[in-house]
């Protein structure tokens, strides 16, 4: 354990000065991890690794009655470093032994890869920074260019090139309370649980009538994550999303490097 401490700490000496470097008891064959010297960027959650089974479960009843129900399962996996692995089914198919889209966000190479398991190609994305402020083309968004009528004729908005810049009429949005549940073990971690309670007044989303939704977030400061969450809404169904089989523990380092006969390609638009 000790040695094991001291070869992650050996890592991060080493990123300080902008080495290449592999993670002990990873695959010597497999490319070096490019460090950069800003070491770790902040809100990265560092010596807390683990692996989990995320297990999302979501059922909406139809306005016939009728029960559908959906499961997905996705691998995760975080290391020392803050690193995390993503594996999940391909959109359209929840099969476990169907095709999976499998990501891997490392911080200290500074990028978030994509991988195409299929064409054996990664696509690497510059890390994340957060969400960009959309940009409208000079001139646009500062003359009215007509107006917004509901069925009767009355204005209710402008539209600017085609944007609709603000309603005449506002109208009153949701009103939300939250409970402190105080906290339980769940899958062997200790949470800490608060059930936010939100309604929507009645034509704020398109509805006659007010409009509840309720969810529930636990998170554990053990490892930094939430391990469960529930959501319970008319419009979107029931959800229930769940931390299990969850091992404390270094990961295979291997498992965030990315293979040496894919294919890297740089992308420049939104992930």
């Amino acid at each position: 354990m000790k040695a094991r401490i001291l070869g992650i700490l050996l890592v991060l000496g080493t990123a300080a000065f902008g080495q290449s470097v592999t993670l002990p008891g990873g695959d010597q064959n497999a490319p070096p991890i490019q460090v950069t010297p800003h070491i770790i960027p902040p809100g990265v959650q560092t010596g807390l690794p683990y692996s989990a089974d995320q297990v999302t479960d979501h059922t909406q009843t139809l306005a016939n009655g009728t029960r559908t129900t959906d499961k997905q399962v996705v691998l995760l996996w975080r290391d020392s470093l803050g690193r995390t692995r993503t594996e999940r089914p391909v959109p359209g198919s929840n099969d476990s032994s169907g095709p999976t889209t499998i990501e891997i966000d490392d911080p200290i190479a500074g990028f978030h890869y994509v991988l195409d398991p299929s064409a054996k190609v990664v696509h690497r994305f510059p890390a994340h920074t957060g969400s960009p402020q959309p940009q409208l083309p000079a001139g646009l968004g500062t003359t009215p260019v007509g107006t917004v009528v509901d069925s009767s004729g009355r204005q209710i908005g402008e539209i600017s090139a085609g944007i609709v810049l603000s309603p005449a009429t506002p109208v009153a949005g949701p009103r939300a309370t939250s409970q402190d549940l105080g906290t339980q073990v769940i899958e062997g971690v200790s949470a800490q649980g608060t059930r936010t309670v939100t309604t929507w007044p009645a034509g704020s989303r398109g509805n006659d009538q007010p409009m509840t939704d309720t969810s529930e977030s636990w998170y554990s400061q053990e490892l930094k994550s939430t391990v469960l969450s529930k959501s319970a809404s008319a419009r979107n169904g029931e959800t229930v999303t769940k931390l299990t089989n969850i091992r404390r523990g270094e990961p295979d380092p291997n498992l965030f490097q990315l293979p040496r006969d894919y294919t890297v390609v740089d992308e420049t638009g939104r992930r």
